[in-house]
């Protein structure tokens, strides 16, 4: 009787132990995809690996028998006598039950993730992204999924995430938490790349007559010729029109043949930090739009992608002219080409604190004046963006010079004065010679006159023969 009494508080007792002490542990291993696995075993010397039942790898005096359907070149023992099992390169078909037989308590659970991007995980600018996360086995009681981006913040609790219109910002590490409450967690990643441009300002202000560059600039060597797997340029060009109502006109198009690359720049030697610039130049710019596109192919897929650029420039001008009566009235008028919404146009003189400006977004502006000498001189009209001087331009205004006023009215009197002085100086040279002529005249009479009484007072008042004759 006694002894029927300690055997039954004996399994009184044994019952009342920790379930941790008797019952099998689960130990739940989560991995992704190609990631590696280390599944712990004590057992030294012989062992024997089974998953789902079924044996895996055992230890037959000393070779190494695996399963069927087992890929042994996945599998490995690093660690040495104790047989823990490493397994490499993992799979869907990796998940399941494992357990070592010299850990008839420890049972371990294994769970493969994969995450799937699709089209790819490398993209192209303006396509959509698609990322979703499977499990093996696919139901996980409690499982709960979120998704955070590189640059777009966290998501709703999903499985599933969606990007739309990628650009390079896009571009980075994704992760993906997955977690059980009060259970395992973990948090796997996928690295996702955005091929393109890199956007640049929609205006480019440069002034009249000088050259003007229009930035192009890709996140891949777009000049190279592509690998395989890699982003290519199929073709590209670049037209002009002068409004959205005209019709583009080519400018240029790209060379394809090893590269992309503008054909009076193909032969230029580009350094590594140029091969991602297809940067056009015009030597001789005109205000308008230019159209830029280039189509990408990457493996089987093909996206065009384009760019609009608007060069903006200032015209000035003034009505009636640029030379105006005194007390004329007159019109200012500056005008920018493709008018943005967020600038102004003002007009300042140079001898003023003061400006005027038009209306936000106007690309007219007009000022009108009255032609008086303190608003002659240099006018400048200038377009701001945010309080920032973008660009300006200048004309000059003058008063029309009357004729008592100006500079010709005074090199005629100048004229007139060395005209008038020379005729007087001429005058009384002639006066004086005629004068010096007549006193010769009347002198050279007068000795003659004397000569010829001389001589008649000698002949006893008869006059030779020869003076009578004259006579």
């Amino acid at each position: 009787m006694e002894r029927k009494l300690v055997t039954f508080i004996s399994w009184l007792l044994f019952l009342q132990m920790d379930p941790s002490l008797t019952a099998p542990q689960t130990l739940q291993m989560w991995r992704k995809v190609e990631e590696k696995v280390l599944m712990p075993c004590n057992k030294n010397g012989a062992f024997r690996w089974r998953r789902n039942g079924l044996d895996y790898a055992r230890m037959l005096g000393s070779q190494i028998v695996y399963g069927i359907g087992v890929e042994s070149s996945r599998i490995s023992f690093p660690h040495g006598p104790n047989n823990s099992m490493q397994l490499t390169n993992l799979n869907m078909g990796d998940a399941g039950t494992y357990f070592c037989d010299a850990e008839e308590k420890l049972t371990i659970n294994l769970v493969i993730f994969q995450i799937s991007a699709l089209p790819s995980a490398n993209l192209i600018v303006s396509e959509n992204l698609f990322l979703s996360i499977e499990s093996s086995p696919k139901s996980i009681p409690g499982l709960r999924v979120s998704w955070e981006t590189p640059n777009r913040g966290k998501s709703e609790e999903k499985s599933e995430l969606t990007v739309a219109n990628a650009q390079i910002r896009d571009s980075g590490t994704y992760s993906c938490h997955v977690w059980i409450d009060g259970g395992n967690k973990a948090t796997f990643t996928q690295y996702i790349s955005v091929s393109g441009f890199y956007p640049t300002s929609e205006k480019i202000y440069v002034s009249k007559d000088s050259p003007a560059l229009i930035p192009w600039l890709f996140n891949f060597n777009v000049r190279e010729t592509a690998l395989i797997n890699t982003v290519s340029a199929v073709n590209g060009s670049i037209s002009y029109s002068a409004g959205k109502g005209t019709s583009p006109s080519l400018i240029s198009s790209l060379t394809v043949t090893s590269g992309a690359c503008w054909p009076q720049r193909c032969e230029k030697s580009q350094g590594k930090e140029q091969l991602g610039n297809l940067s056009f130049v015009l030597p001789k710019p005109k205000a308008g739009r230019y159209h830029l596109e280039i189509q990408l192919k990457l493996g089987d897929r093909k996206k065009m992608l384009a760019m609009d650029v608007c060069l903006v420039m200032l015209t000035v001008s003034v009505l009636p002219r640029l030379q105006l009566p005194l007390e004329a009235k007159a019109t200012l008028s500056c005008h920018a080409s493709c008018s943005d919404a967020n600038s102004t146009l003002y007009w300042h003189h140079e001898n003023s604190n003061s400006v005027m400006h038009g209306q936000r977004g106007e690309p007219t502006f007009s000022q009108d004046l009255t032609a008086v000498p303190e608003s002659m001189g240099v006018w400048s009209c200038s377009v701001r963006v945010g309080g920032k001087t973008m660009m300006s331009t200048n004309l000059t205004l003058e008063l029309e010079a009357t004729f008592m006023s100006s500079p010709g009215f005074v090199w005629v009197l100048i004229g007139g004065g060395a005209v008038l002085f020379l005729v007087g100086i001429v005058t009384i040279v002639i006066v004086t010679a005629r004068c010096r002529q007549k006193r010769r005249a009347r002198r050279g009479a007068w000795i003659l006159q004397n000569l010829h009484q001389q001589r008649t007072c000698q002949c006893k008042g008869f006059a030779p023969t020869r003076l009578r004759e004259k006579d």
